[in-house]
């Protein structure tokens, strides 16, 4: 599932001009999708910013792989064109990268079931673009139920410290290893 919004800076554009160039439409493929810059493979239009927001199922994340037909206006730290993938849904989650020059942007991954993806064109220089496709993947770094109580039952422990009736960690959870020592807890 892809949301997004389209933004115009500093010029306004005719409602002609408008339905050429549009980004950051909603569409939802199951399987994955794609989506590209406006007008792609052709040159991008000036004073634009897309937001894409990408959502997988639960227990899923995010596979993102760029074209090698890339080309966005390059510049040092790629403070003028760029496109911005962060780990998460919103535009404070933390960065993945952000990708401008000729060199596609390698395979990115989320870290769950979010992607906030942003291109973003200044006024001068625009470029061929670029065409992404993603698909879903089963997360993998889930964590087995038991281990889950096991370890808020650790934190317990350490809270009953002070009055001396911790029964130790591994003894409740056979086979887990107690996290290093973290300290009293008040």
């Amino acid at each position: 599932m892809i949301y997004g919004r389209s933004l115009f800076h500093k010029k306004q554009a005719t409602s002609e001009t408008q339905k050429s160039v549009q980004c950051g439409t909603w569409t939802k493929h199951a399987d994955g999708g794609i989506f590209t810059s406006p007008n792609y493979p052709s040159k991008y239009p000036p004073d634009r910013e897309c937001i894409y927001i990408i959502e997988a199922a639960p227990r899923q994340c995010i596979e993102l792989y760029f074209d090698e037909k890339y080309s966005i206006e390059p510049s040092w730290e790629c403070k003028f064109d760029h496109i911005e993938v962060r780990d998460g849904p919103f535009g404070f989650s933390p960065i993945i990268g952000r990708f401008c020059g000729q060199q596609n942007p390698p395979v990115i991954k989320s870290s769950g079931r979010f992607l906030w993806i942003k291109f973003f064109a200044d006024g001068e220089l625009e470029s061929m673009g670029f065409s992404a496709r993603y698909n879903f993947t089963p997360v993998t770094h889930t964590i087995p139920l038991s281990r889950l109580l096991c370890t808020v039952v650790h934190v317990k422990d350490v809270r009953l410290r002070e009055r001396e009736e911790l029964i130790p960690f591994t003894s409740r959870c056979p086979g887990a290893e107690p996290y290093p020592e973290m300290g009293t807890v008040y």
